[in-house]
């Protein structure tokens, strides 16, 4: 079997993956997909190349325990007091300014979410 490009999981696992180097991203392909449907090095770096183009998300934004923490504490805390309790309790955090950025983005989100279902809700 060959390898195939449109392997939806093989490419999430590409675009998702934190690992920095393209010798650790195809080995971990392997280990976890196999050689049959691991990709090659030029196939892997067309894929990474469109996530920065089409603007990467910052590791921090990639987090889920970071991203949790934000839902969490963003309109219970300010942002100082979220960066420091962030790296009190996480160990890492983004910077107060990065911490704004992605607090309203989520007030973004949220009220998109919020706007579609009042939508929906309507005759």
């Amino acid at each position: 079997m060959r390898y195939d490009p449109n392997d939806a999981e093989v490419k999430a696992f590409i675009r998702t993956t934190r690992l920095s180097t393209y010798s650790e991203i195809i080995n971990a392909l392997v280990e976890r997909f196999g050689p049959d449907r691991a990709w090659p090095l030029a196939l892997i770096q067309a894929e990474r190349a469109k996530i920065v183009q089409s603007g990467r998300r910052s590791r921090y934004a990639s987090d889920e325990y970071v991203m949790a923490f934000l839902r969490e504490r963003m309109d219970l805390s300010t942002l100082d007091e979220i960066v420091s309790q962030g790296l009190a309790r996480l160990g890492r955090f983004p910077s107060r300014t990065a911490t704004h950025r992605m607090v309203q983005k989520l007030r973004r989100e949220t009220n998109a979410d919020a706007g579609a279902s009042v939508t929906r809700k309507s005759p």
